[in-house]
Parts: C-alpha cells; structure tokens; sequence
C-alpha cells in the first residue's frame, strides 16, 4: 500500500479499516493534533504476470505460482503536527511514519515479488499568506525517508529501491490572484529533488528539476471557462514518479495547454 505522505509511488490500493484523530487547541489560533490509521492491501501481483516470459531471469517463459501468493500488507500510519490561522497567514507542521512488516517490493533480477519490514517517515511543513484581499501566496515542502529490511533479520538495513518511491524532498508555491473584473490567475512553481540511493536492485538516477505552471479561469454563462498551460517554459525533464515505478528513464510532458469548462447546477 501507499504509505503516508509518499503516495502514488505504489500500485497497490489500501483499504481503511480505522482512523481516529485528536485535537487539542493550544490557543484561538494554534492546534496540536494526532492521528492514527490502519489499512491493508493485496500486493500487485500483475507485477509478476505481465512479465512472463519477458523478464524471467530463468529463461523458462513459466511462473511458479507460489511467487504470486503474497501476503496480505498491514500498514499502520501515524501523524502528528500542529497547525493556526492567525488572520492573514496560515500554516501547519507534520511529522508522519508508516510502517508494515509485509512491504512489497518486485525484484526485476529474479522475477519474484519480495515482502519486507519497512518504515516510511517524513516532514511536511504549508503555509499561506493573504497579500491583498485578492491576492494570496502559498508554499509546501515536504521531506521523507524510506528503508526497509532487505535481509530479514528485523533491521531496517537498506533503502527502499527506486521503483518503489519518487524524490525525497519537494517545494511547491503558487501564486492566486482575482482581478476585480472576476478573472482568477494562478501561478505555480514545483521543486523536487534527485535520488541515487544505492537500493540493492537495479537503479536509475532520478534528477532534480524546476517546473513552472500558470492558469486562469473565468465565469461564462452561469460556469467556468478555464485555461491553463503546464510546464510553460517547456523543460526537459524526466517524470519521477513514471521513472521511479519502472525503474527506467521516462521523460515527462513538455508545455501542455488545457481549456476546460465547467458548470454545476
């Protein structure tokens, strides 16, 4: 399963079987609060199948079957932070593990899926800033860790492979501005960084990069218009999440233009 905050790095859908959440104001502005959640999932077993033949590392073109029985993954989150409001800024602090003694992972060199203790933890630190009653200023960073145990003697002695989590550390900030004609613009930048951990299975280098996004909308007869442009400086760069699941080099969208219209009733 997607543990925490690193998600969309792993194909596996967990399913939530309980939450609960703590508040406890320290101020009219300031909160603590912690949280718990429990949830588990099947391992991505078509990982294995969809390489019959193809990645099989003994030239046999069969799949035992027994490769393809994992175990049920239970994963535990825990979150704790704090977060305010006071008037014009807003912000809040997240400290946050995942743990499961099932971890998946897919070993290309011997075709078999492999289940693992492992840990996820990490930061996550937004804030937000009312620079005019229309124009508001936003940014987000968030930095993580991932290991597992890769020899099975209960310490987490190893980094968890690039095929199985993206960049550890990401910066974001934007930009929201309304006109008083009622056109909304937002400028976005998007930070993140590159990762060569030495994971113990084949590796592909994820490099850092710089992407750049703008869009505007505006009401047309009772919806929304709406027009964006991403990637607006049209940068080379490699997807990392694409890359980091393959574990191959996949280059990502260059300038993409969107138009959109939207109406609810």
């Amino acid at each position: 399963a997607s543990m925490a905050r690193p998600s969309g790095q792993n194909t596996m859908k967990p399913i939530t079987i309980s939450m609960s959440e703590h508040l406890f104001f320290l101020s009219d502005q300031l909160e603590f609060f912690g949280g718990f959640e429990q949830g588990f999932a099947v391992p991505d077993v078509g990982a294995v199948t969809r390489r019959a033949g193809i990645d099989d590392p003994f030239g046999t073109g069969e799949i035992d079957i027994t490769d393809v029985v994992p175990q049920t993954q239970v994963v535990n989150n825990y979150e704790i932070g704090f977060r305010g409001d006071w008037d014009d800024f807003r912000g809040s602090i997240t400290g946050f593990a995942s743990t499961s003694d099932e971890g998946t992972n897919f070993d290309t060199s011997t075709g078999r899926v492999e289940q693992q203790k492992e840990l996820i933890y990490g930061a996550e630190a937004t804030g937000s800033y009312d620079v005019l009653d229309d124009l508001r200023g936003r940014s987000g960073t968030l930095r993580s860790g991932r290991r597992r145990d890769s020899d099975g003697n209960g310490s987490l002695d190893s980094w968890l492979p690039n095929n199985r989590v993206g960049p550890p550390f990401r910066l974001t900030g934007y930009a929201d501005y309304t006109t008083p004609f009622d056109l909304r613009l937002l400028f976005e930048t998007v930070y993140w960084s590159s990762r060569d951990k030495d994971d113990g299975v084949q590796k592909v280098k994820l490099d850092s990069a710089v992407l750049f996004n703008l869009a505007g909308s505006y009401p047309v007869l009772g919806g929304e218009a709406s027009v964006g442009v991403d990637n607006l400086f049209d940068t080379s760069y490699d997807n990392p999440t694409a890359t980091s699941v393959r574990n191959a080099p996949v280059r990502g969208y260059g300038r993409t233009v969107r138009l959109g219209y939207s109406i609810t009733f």
